[in-house]
């Protein structure tokens, strides 16, 4: 199996089917709600991570979760689904290893995505 894949996505539907299709793809893929969820899990998470997937909500978030990824953006590659709006902010950030997908998005797009920067 290939390393984990982490999805945070608020729209459950959206969030079970994207972890459904990475697993079909062979990716060890968890999913979360939220990033508060998705943090608890990478403290205790020992194994390796293929890519992050963040379904950004309608704001951008908050100064300390922006932080957080970009943390984690240094570690591994970080997948951000944007609105048209936000796609240039995230952009702007210059974060290495950084992915924005602009929606609407399709699963395929986002798994198509995913197989490109985490092989």
């Amino acid at each position: 199996m290939k390393p984990s894949v982490l999805v945070i996505d608020a729209d459950e539907n959206h969030r079970l089917l994207l972890r459904a299709q990475l697993k079909e793809e062979g990716y060890a893929a968890e999913a979360f709600p939220d990033w508060e969820a998705a943090s608890a899990f990478l403290v205790r998470w020992p194994g390796p991570v293929a890519a992050l997937v963040y379904a950004s909500p309608p704001a951008i978030p908050a100064t300390r979760i922006l932080d957080a990824l970009g943390r984690l953006a240094k570690r591994f590659p970080l997948l951000v689904i944007a609105s048209a709006w936000q796609t240039e902010a995230w952009r702007a950030l210059g974060w290495p290893r950084l992915t924005v997908l602009r929606r609407p998005v399709s699963i395929g797009q986002v798994v198509e995505a995913v197989k490109a920067v985490a092989g």
